[in-house]
């Protein structure tokens, strides 16, 4: 009897020591590490594509639109654009909220003339996942809106007059590119850009008057 007395209390000990044990591990939860509340995301968004003002090749303005897609397994909330192909870390400045379509203004210059421009795109997820670049491309072509500034038109040196129908006239004019051509006429009417008569720009040519006439004569230089 005290054999199978003893038999049975060691059972008891044994049994309330495994349900413990297995309680203990039981008080905590397991972590789900992908989707749920306290997850982590470890999965970097998929930048898709992006076109610069609805795929034209060519512009004349420094601002453009940029029209983003991406795709993220919970949620793409931030993007960086830029035309340095370097990858920016999380914490970067330049990070903006994500928005499908927005303006960016491309690097400007003075300088007549056709340049092209490219520019980077990554995505950015709650969790600081960074993605791959996307990339775009267009022209910017800057023309030459500002026209010449005519500063001194001397004929003969400024000589009041002359008896001679062929004078000399000295030219002073500047521009923010380059002066060009001129154009000399006796009449006060501008002239077309593609009118004959322009002449490759020196600053001291020779002119002749329209006639032998005596009388006031009115010499206009256009550049």
């Amino acid at each position: 009897m005290r054999k199978t007395s003893n038999f049975f209390k060691s059972s008891a000990i044994l049994s309330t020591t495994i349900f413990t044990l297995l309680g203990a591990c039981a008080i905590e939860d397991p972590i789900d590490y992908t989707t749920g509340s306290g997850s982590y995301d470890f999965t970097s968004p998929t930048a898709v594509s992006l076109e610069i003002d609805n795929g034209t090749a060519s512009t004349s303005s420094f601002v453009v639109t940029l029209d983003m897609i991406a795709k993220d397994d919970v949620a793409v909330t931030s993007y960086y654009a830029s035309e340095s192909r370097t990858k920016p870390s999380a914490t970067a400045n330049g990070w903006k909220s994500f928005q499908q379509t927005t303006k960016f203004t491309l690097s400007e210059t003075s300088r007549m003339g056709i340049y092209p421009r490219n520019v980077y795109v990554w995505f950015k997820d709650n969790s600081g996942n960074i993605s791959e670049s996307v990339e775009g491309s267009i022209n910017l072509i800057v023309y030459d809106t500002t026209a010449p500034s005519a500063n001194a038109f001397l004929i003969d040196n400024g000589s009041d007059s002359t008896n001679d129908d062929i004078v000399n006239l000295i030219f002073n004019a500047t521009d923010d590119e380059e002066v060009t051509d001129y154009y000399v006429s006796e009449s006060s009417s501008k002239p077309l850009a593609g009118d004959a008569g322009w002449t490759s720009y020196k600053k001291s040519v020779s002119y002749t008057f329209d006639n032998d006439t005596s009388g006031e004569k009115n010499g206009i230089c256009l550049v």
